[in-house]
């Protein structure tokens, strides 16, 4: 769903999408990590990570 949505988000020009998960969410880490995402921030238990839209 997440590779799908990417280039969605790049059609109106979107270079980075920035994604939140719990951490202790471990698929959501998984999809979001296989799609590119780089970890920019953990803070209270969440992580955010930003995904680019183009390969």
């Amino acid at each position: 769903m997440l590779a799908a949505a990417l280039p969605v988000a790049a059609a109106p020009g979107v270079t980075g999408a920035l994604l939140t998960c719990n951490e202790t969410n471990t698929a959501s880490r998984r999809v979001i990590e296989a799609n590119g995402g780089r970890l920019v921030a953990a803070d209270g238990g969440k992580l955010r990570y930003l995904v680019p839209t183009t390969a």
